[in-house]
């Protein structure tokens, strides 16, 4: 599977950033769609709070049972809708 590429603004246009060199990073085209327009601070924050829903589900506590049932729902959903069901 081959990656495709792109220019990330660090600082989205949306929040202020600038359209210059020094505010993009590359990042992979998942990565990138991922992301959307949150600023670094709000990024962050969901991934210190996808580590800390790792732990959970990691350690079988009831909250990470919890957090993994909603995921695989929200896959399962998103792949139904992708596909017309």
């Amino acid at each position: 599977m081959g990656t495709s590429w792109q220019a990330d603004h660090v600082v989205p246009h949306k929040h202020g950033g600038p359209a210059t060199v020094e505010n993009c990073l590359p990042v992979c085209q998942r990565c990138n769609r991922l992301r959307w327009s949150f600023s670094p601070e709000v990024l962050r924050l969901i991934m210190r709070l996808g580590i800390f829903a790792r732990m959970e589900i990691r350690r079988n506590s009831p909250l990470g049972e919890q957090l993994l049932k909603g995921i695989v729902a929200k896959f399962r959903d998103n792949k139904k809708r992708r596909s017309g069901e």
